[in-house]
């Protein structure tokens, strides 16, 4: 017996609901195979076009200019981390010793707020400062440092990376296979470039947007006089890379600090109040500047896809789901039984591209 229209429907919502179910169970289970995986993914589509043109002008052998520019980010990522432990080390050594102000802040806002009728503890117990410091010390370190990344996450990041760099050809021999007509390989390396100029721009923009933001936040907190000012710099220039989250909490952070080791509370909130300023310049100037409209996916989404990058791969799924969410718009966009899905991901402004009907035969 047939099935009606409502079991018809019933039967495929259950089914996406499976899938979704098994897409997300596999995101989990996998992650420590798929996060690196995700991230050489990314880099290589964000250099094949740079490395592509560069072999071009040196004329030096493909593997070698492989083999150079995966040790330039091993490089970046080693240097990166070590500065991040030695800093964090540094910070958490000088935490006993910043007790003292700790418990003069403490003192001084006590009085401050006691005449509006509010008492909170004007002391804290020193000695548990400094075995609190100690007993987690090497775990703080490890966390911050590591930065959600592992030695072993590094390897497999660079193995990826160079076999899919060297093995990239493969990819265009796979359409040609696949695609017998001109219009519709032609059709599908369209698609590919736009993937590639998507990783592209967003990779550039991010990095150029995270040094910008670096150097003015390294300038404020120069002129404040703020301990650990690179430190700092760097790190909520970092955090900028996840949109919405990541620059509130750095500044948090900074503020924390600042209210510890600053003479007066004026100079902690002036402090925090330009290292945000500076947030707001980079997401109304540069974000659109450097990066634009790439990704073309509405703020809705970007917040709802940074949660669940979130709660599915941690830090890294937070910056990873973004461009991947981006690539996969791509793909609904080429494709004329499936171009009406990408309204859920784009402005209300969005017009659906035109697809000819003979790009499909």
């Amino acid at each position: 017996m047939p099935m009606n229209f409502t079991e018809g429907s019933l039967f495929k919502s259950t089914v996406l609901l499976l899938f979704i179910f098994l897409i997300v169970s596999i995101l989990i289970i996998g992650k420590s195979f798929l996060i690196p995986l995700a991230w050489a993914g990314i880099i290589s589509l964000a250099s094949i076009r740079t490395l592509e043109r560069f072999e071009k002008k040196v004329k030096i052998n493909r593997i070698l200019i492989i083999v150079l520019f995966i040790l330039f980010i091993l490089s970046a990522i080693i240097l990166i981390i070590y500065f991040f432990y030695w800093e964090i080390r540094n910070i958490i050594t000088s935490l006993p010793s910043l007790s003292e102000e700790v418990i003069d802040r403490l003192h001084q806002l006590s009085i401050s707020i006691k005449k509006f009728g509010i008492k909170i503890p004007d002391h804290i117990d020193k000695e548990w400062i400094t075995l609190e410091v100690q007993l987690h010390k090497d775990s703080l370190i490890s966390l911050f440092s590591s930065l959600g990344v592992t030695i072993a996450d590094i390897f497999l990041i660079c193995l990826y990376l160079f076999f899919m760099l060297y093995y990239q050809g493969i990819v265009l021999s796979f359409i040609e296979q696949k695609f017998k007509t001109k219009n519709r390989i032609e059709k599908a390396r369209q698609v590919l470039v736009k993937v590639e100029i998507l990783a592209n721009n967003y990779i550039v923009g991010l990095l150029l947007i995270t040094l910008i933001t670096f150097i003015l936040n390294y300038i404020v907190l120069l002129i404040f006089q703020v301990k650990f000012a690179i430190f700092f710099a760097l790190f909520v220039s970092i955090l900028s890379l996840i949109p919405y989250l990541g620059y509130p909490l750095g500044t948090l952070a900074v503020l924390l600090f600042a209210i510890i080791t600053k003479d007066n509370l004026l100079s902690a909130f002036l402090v925090t109040a330009f290292v945000y300023g500076n947030n707001i310049i980079q997401e109304n100037i540069l974000r659109p500047w450097l990066v634009g409209d790439q990704l073309k996916i509405n703020a809705f989404m970007v917040f709802l896809f940074i949660i669940i990058g979130g709660m599915i791969w941690g830090i890294a799924g937070m910056v990873l789901f973004l461009p991947i969410v981006g690539i996969i718009k791509i793909f609904l966009e080429s494709n004329r039984k499936t171009v009406q899905y990408a309204i859920f991901l784009s402005d209300k402004n969005y017009k659906i591209p035109a697809i000819d009907d003979k790009e499909e035969d």
